[in-house]
């Protein structure tokens, strides 16, 4: 062989090194970049852009567990002045699903994205310590989700239940991750603003159209109450 020819292999050998270390790359490295899209919602003047509901509990006994949504100033000793959506149930049913949906457009039909989730919300949950049923805190899980296909109840043996396989408390599903929790980090039933990331990788169908999915799913039985100041979700093309 000669001495150009081996030359032209090595380099060509090089040039195929670096593109595969690039692609490695790339996939290891997901999301880096600017979004394609980002939406973002604080609640003091944007608040009905994204719906309230509650699922895992039986059919005509809101009254019984409590349910309530509404807008709400942050609670004290927080920033009365700042807006929030207030979700609060009790949980009878030991699995009861608290959630916020929203309807997003503007996303590319058949296309594979990122979404990457922050989350502010306020609890009082105290951090490592028992509760009827399991912890306060550690024992409601904080999921979140994007499906093409709104997230709806469906009644089942009597019971509202959620259309899409989202798993189950701490078990993530095909359209939940489970992100955390909603102990608030101190010992004492006080309103701490948490902040929570997580991402999401999912697929648009052919209308781009998807829905996005903030939820607590609670093994604690008894009263959860949550004000979500802000989210905001950024999409990465994949």
């Amino acid at each position: 062989m000669s001495k150009a020819k081996n030359i032209i292999m090595k380099s060509t050998s090089l040039i195929l090194l670096t593109v595969s270390i690039l692609v490695l790359s790339c996939k290891k490295d997901k999301g880096v970049g600017g979004p394609a899209l980002t939406i973002e919602n604080n609640f003091n003047q944007d608040f009905e852009s994204w719906i309230s509901g509650f699922s895992d509990y039986p059919v005509g006994q809101e009254a019984f567990f409590e349910l309530q949504s509404a807008h709400k100033p942050l609670p004290a000793p927080l920033d009365h002045t700042d807006g929030s959506i207030f979700i609060s149930g009790n949980n009878h049913s030991d699995d009861l699903l608290m959630f916020l949906k929203k309807q997003i457009t503007g996303l590319k039909p058949n296309q594979a994205y990122l979404a990457k989730f922050f989350i502010d919300f306020a609890s009082k949950a105290p951090s490592n310590i028992p509760g009827v049923g399991g912890s306060p805190g550690e024992n409601v899980a904080l999921g979140i989700g994007i499906s093409s296909i709104e997230y709806d109840n469906v009644v089942t043996n009597n019971n509202y239940r959620i259309n899409l396989n989202i798993g189950n408390q701490y078990q993530s599903g095909p359209y939940k991750k489970v992100i955390g929790n909603v102990a608030n980090g101190t010992n004492t039933p006080t309103y701490v603003l948490l902040k929570k990331e997580g991402d999401f990788e999912f697929t648009t169908d052919s209308t781009g159209k998807v829905w996005a999915f903030v939820c607590t799913d609670s093994g604690f039985e008894a009263t959860t109450s949550l004000y979500y100041s802000r989210i905001k979700i950024e999409f990465f093309e994949l």
